[in-house]
């Protein structure tokens, strides 16, 4: 997202933008099928590996990764020989829940055909600009953000061990929800359960 933000930009002193001269035809994402589901199940942060983007960045791995697939045009799927068929399509089910516009093409040890990427433009500046994060640090403060104009916060959740099947099945069935959940408005992204310990399990709940 912010690679595309950049064509957006116009340099004050001489007015020159980047879209004058180049143009923005694939948002790529090279997707390891061989780890995937490791790296989207760690606790680490970006500090943890030294890629955080500045001061303040306290993303985890699992999100930023899970940013750079929904975000792409064009998900390259990695190391297919390094797996067998069946974990590709589970990892080819997973990029289609998270990313379901996007193509997916299959390559072993990055080789792969250069007009697969450059004669075929998929980007769509309009459908960019759509996006709720979509120049949000430009916009930080042109107007009341909703978070604060309707008192909606955010928090992930992290933990070292893995949910209780049935406890967390329960906590998220009841009406009203309690606790700590009390409020939720909407939940997203990964669980890690004790019955599937080696894969994230995908968590969706949006209260109405």
């Amino acid at each position: 997202l912010p690679v595309a933000e950049t064509f957006t930009f116009r340099d004050e002193a001489s007015g020159v933008s980047l879209s004058d001269v180049a143009g923005l035809h694939n948002l790529v994402t090279v997707v390891d099928a061989a780890s995937i589901f490791e790296q989207l199940g760690t606790m680490d942060t970006l500090v943890d590996r030294g890629w955080q983007a500045g001061a303040g960045d306290e993303r985890g791995v699992a999100h930023l990764l899970c940013e750079q697939l929904e975000f792409a045009d064009v998900l390259l799927l990695n190391k297919l020989d390094l797996v067998s068929v069946a974990q590709v399509a589970t990892v080819e089910a997973l990029l289609r829940k998270i990313n379901p516009t996007a193509e997916i093409v299959r390559t072993e040890r990055s080789v792969l055909d250069p007009a697969k990427l450059l004669g075929t433009p998929r980007f769509s500046m309009q459908a960019a600009a759509a996006h709720p994060q979509w120049l949000k640090e430009a916009r930080e403060h042109e107007h009341t953000p909703e978070t604060v104009e309707y008192d909606i916060s955010s928090f992930v959740f992290r933990a070292k061990r893995p949910f209780h099947p049935a406890r967390l099945h329960a906590a998220l069935g009841r009406r009203p929800l309690e606790g700590a959940l009390a409020g939720l408005l909407r939940l997203k992204g990964f669980a890690w359960v004790a019955s599937e310990p080696t894969q994230p399990m995908p968590a969706a709940l949006v209260m109405s």
